[in-house]
């Protein structure tokens, strides 16, 4: 949910970025192709998978210098995998806007990257976090179920035992009845 939430908000500032410094005619295609690719690589269980995807981008944005605008996007899963020193990559592309006198544009994408980079390290460790309570939670209950069974087979003992004692001390008491009443009778 949290990597929804930070993929959102890397997505508005993308394509508000975009919107303001672009007027293109396939503008639509652009953004449509941005949201399959990363939604593409949250579906992706494999890192170099996502990897993969993220160097297509790249390169379609060299053929493509307006679809940079949305790298930082695309760079969100990779950012939290071993592969994340990839994203570097995304320097070539975005460094276009330099030529086109747009430093501005190239300034905020970077940004974006920086900013897509530290949500998703942010999500990966509450996950974490997440995980490692959820673990302990499941020991604790454990546990909790362990110390009730014993705590119950521990009172059925006591009550045995009390039962047991209590059919010692009848059996005794009827034993010295026993004796005492033979003894009168006999004398």
């Amino acid at each position: 949910m949290t990597s929804l939430l930070d993929k959102s908000i890397v997505f508005l500032l993308c394509i508000s970025l975009y919107l303001t410094n672009t007027r293109d005619n396939y503008s639509v295609v652009i953004v449509l192709a941005a949201v399959i690719l990363a939604s593409l690589q949250s579906f992706m269980d494999r890192e170099l998978n996502q990897l993969i995807l993220f160097c297509v981008a790249a390169a379609l944005c060299l053929i493509f210098p307006n679809s940079a605008f949305f790298l930082p996007l695309i760079a969100y899963e990779v950012c939290g995998t071993k592969w994340q020193w990839f994203i570097f990559l995304a320097i070539i592309p975005i460094s276009e806007f330099l030529f086109r006198d747009q430093f501005l544009a190239f300034l905020l994408l970077l940004i974006f990257m920086l900013l897509s980079c530290v949500l998703r390290k942010r999500t990966v460790l509450s996950e974490k976090k997440q995980l490692q309570y959820n673990l302990l939670r499941d020991k604790l209950t454990e546990k909790q179920l362990q110390l009730q069974n014993a705590n119950r087979e521990l009172l059925e003992k006591q009550d045995y035992e009390v039962h047991l004692a209590t059919l010692k001390e009848r059996n005794r008491i009827a034993g010295e009845l026993h004796d005492s009443i033979g003894h009168v009778l006999t004398r």
